[in-house]
């Protein structure tokens, strides 16, 4: 379940609101699309929901959770997948997995075994996407961006590589 209640997001130097008195209520179980043109403010609205970006007033919670308050335990419950993926194309495929398994909070065994998991079902060779990689920009860019297109079939099937969520937030064009 999510609920917004009055949010209002204006950004440092702008005269107007990105969001403006966005209220809305989705059920468990319920798909709800957010639409709007470019500039609309619904990756602003995302990124509040996940935390990335603070309101300027309003309420949000997910799963009788508030984001301002208890945002922690929100992103052990909820899984959010942005429009554009955001690897780190300096960063070996292994490296990114490891980087957004310690933002996340995770021990390093419980990263281990994810990005174990991650790279069977992504049929990728571990020793492809070691650290010898940065060296040859192009092949670690190249991986990376080959990591980018199979995470997107993952958020095609509905999953999220760092949560088992109940809630998932798709953010797409």
């Amino acid at each position: 379940m999510i609920k917004i209640q009055k949010l209002y997001k204006k950004y440092k130097n702008s005269e107007k609101f990105a969001v403006e008195n966005l209220s809305l209520h989705i059920n468990k179980g319920e798909i709800y699309g957010l639409l709007g043109t470019n500039g609309a403010g619904k990756t602003t609205v995302f990124s509040i929901i996940s935390g990335l970006r603070k309101s300027t007033s309003g309420k949000i919670e997910v799963a009788g959770k508030n984001v301002k308050t208890e945002l922690n335990d929100i992103k052990q419950i909820t899984g959010i997948v942005p429009q554009e993926i955001a690897l780190f194309p300096t960063l070996s495929v292994y490296e990114n997995l490891r980087f957004f398994g310690r933002m996340y909070g995770l021990k390093r065994s419980e990263i281990n075994k994810r990005i174990e998991y991650l790279l069977k079902s992504f049929q990728i060779d571990k020793n492809t996407i070691g650290r010898h990689q940065k060296t040859n920009k192009f092949n670690s860019r190249h991986t990376t961006q080959s990591a980018n297109t199979d995470i997107r079939r993952t958020r095609r099937r509905d999953r999220h590589p760092y949560t088992y969520p109940n809630n998932k937030i798709l953010e797409t064009a």
